[in-house]
């Protein structure tokens, strides 16, 4: 709702997006939708999540040279997360999709962590060390 009224869009688009949107939910959960293509559609995520999100953070920090304001903690907390993800699928369900899908995001996730660390260490250590005239 909160996206609608600030990019002010026309009731009509808004009524169309939210038909096309109940019409899809409809169609996976019926029983329509077949196992290839949900299979299809989970895998998906993989890729929209890991390269729109993850790996294009991971390149801004490379590019800035630093980590800006990412919380250690967050991430810390979400890579320990995605961990008990892998574990859990792995031991539990075996399901290889579910379980590159968690693999693949905890392996960005610990990235990001290390270039916190890094960023964190690299400013400590230039805040400590004498500055000569």
């Amino acid at each position: 709702f909160l996206v609608a009224y600030y990019k002010k869009l026309k009731p009509a688009t808004i009524g169309g997006i939210a038909v096309f949107s109940a019409v899809i939910c409809w169609w996976l959960i019926s029983g329509t939708c077949g196992m290839q293509i949900l299979t299809l559609l989970q895998g998906s995520t993989i890729l929209m999540m890991t390269f729109g999100s993850s790996i294009p953070q991971i390149a801004m920090n490379v590019r800035r040279g630093s980590t800006g304001e990412l919380s250690l903690v967050t991430y810390t907390l979400q890579l320990l997360g995605n961990l008990a993800r892998v574990f859990t699928t792995f031991t539990l369900t075996g399901d290889k999709l579910l379980l590159a899908s968690s693999g693949i995001t905890s392996i960005c996730v610990a990235i990001i962590v290390a270039q916190i660390v890094q960023t964190t260490l690299r400013d400590n250590a230039s805040q400590t060390s004498p500055v000569s005239a």
